[in-house]
């Protein structure tokens, strides 16, 4: 039986470490909390290219849509909580923009946009704006399973260990750009194209097992993630009403309403 003093304790330690006001946030028995989505192989991949320096890059922000605390496995997930693809699922492979049981394949699209440089989450990613069409790299997951990930990047087979950071950069390809002061505004007759050349690198990291925390409608995060994004994120709503500590399967996550005050 789970100890409610314990419990209450454990949130409250919790609430301190991150930065929280106690007293601001309630805490809830484990029992009570039925945000657990079971355990899940959880992979991250994402492609970023090498660029000529000095080229004219633009920017994007992405949404976040998970909170991934690796030194205890936990992932809380916000915004859109994707709760039906983590909901009984063996694996997931995230892309930073979408979730995909494996096997699949992901990436592969042609575009006139490319990423420069990026993160796991896509966010604050550099881009640069294309005249010619490019293909992505076919990036084919074969199998996830306890020992790690086995996947096939343009027909290259590659192993990334369970708990395991790999990169590797590929062949590199040809594509047109526009000189930077025409696309400031010079007129389409007057367009100078030039060729350069980019060279992708595939990112993957496998977190192994996580233990993964959703609900529809609820920001779920782990409150002692060292991510900095999560810190921010407790902070800024720790005196939201609905904002509460939960301990559930011995992880202290922070819960609050999703536009909740």
């Amino acid at each position: 039986m789970i100890n409610r003093r314990s419990v209450i304790k454990s949130g409250a330690l919790a609430a301190g470490a991150s930065g929280l006001p106690i007293t601001a946030v309630s805490t809830v028995e484990a029992d009570d909390a039925g945000f657990s989505l079971g355990q899940t192989r959880f992979v991250e991949v994402t492609i970023e290219h090498k660029v000529p320096e000095n080229e004219l890059l633009g920017s994007t922000d992405g949404l976040r849509r998970y909170s991934l605390d690796d030194q205890r496995n936990l992932l809380g997930l916000i915004n859109h909580p994707a709760v039906e693809e983590f909901s009984g699922a063996d694996t997931i492979v995230s892309t930073g923009t979408e979730f995909i049981n494996s096997p699949g394949t992901i990436y592969g699209e042609t575009t006139s946009t490319i990423t420069v440089s990026t993160d796991y989450h896509r966010i604050g990613e550099k881009i640069l704006y294309l005249s010619s069409q490019y293909k992505q790299p076919d990036i084919e997951i074969d199998s996830v399973d306890n020992q790690g990930t086995n996947l096939k990047i343009n027909d290259r087979e590659l192993s990334v260990l369970s708990g395991e950071e790999k990169s590797v950069t590929l062949s590199s390809a040809k594509v047109m750009v526009t000189e930077d002061d025409v696309k400031l505004g010079k007129e389409s007759s007057e367009i100078d194209y030039r060729s350069i050349e980019i060279t992708p690198k595939i990112n993957i990291r496998d977190n192994g097992t996580v233990h993964v925390f959703g609900q529809e409608g609820y920001h779920i995060l782990p409150t002692n993630s060292e991510d900095q994004f999560t810190d921010h994120f407790i902070s800024a709503r720790s005196d939201n009403k609905s904002s509460r500590i939960v301990s559930e399967q011995n992880a202290d996550l922070f819960v609050v309403e999703q536009g909740g005050k």
